[in-house]
């Protein structure tokens, strides 16, 4: 399980490593209240939430993708996965929520992604440790 708050501080997300789903959060009157499962990839691990709370990114470790997730009149909804390396595990958005680093433990390396025209794609990846 890996649990991420949002800017906002009224949501969250919770990865379900077992069932390969995320469960939102939400904060309301003091408490917490889980929302619907969003299905995502194999084995869910990392996932950051955009500066501005509106989308999040899902480092599915099992399945070698990311699955953005976008939020729309309070539902997550998920979509299309892409391919990023083996065992993606951290993951962080940049501040103007534009890019992500995405870290392969598998494959020893990190793989930015850019978000344009509301879909994320991926780069070359940059071979560390």
């Amino acid at each position: 399980m890996f649990f991420v708050s949002g800017p906002i501080r009224t949501r969250a997300l919770v990865a379900n490593y077992g069932s390969n789903n995320v469960t939102p959060l939400t904060l309301s009157a003091g408490t917490w209240g889980a929302g619907t499962p969003v299905t995502v990839g194999t084995t869910p691990y990392g996932i950051a939430i955009s500066p501005d709370g509106t989308c999040a990114l899902v480092a599915n470790s099992g399945s070698a993708n990311v699955t953005p997730l976008t939020l729309s009149a309070g539902t997550w909804g998920a979509g299309t996965p892409v391919t990023v390396g083996t065992t993606p595990q951290g993951i962080a958005i940049s501040p103007d929520g534009t890019c992500a680093l995405v870290a392969n433990s598998g494959s020893n390396n990190v793989k930015p992604l850019t978000l344009s025209g509301g879909t994320w794609s991926a780069g070359t990846p940059v071979t560390v440790g």
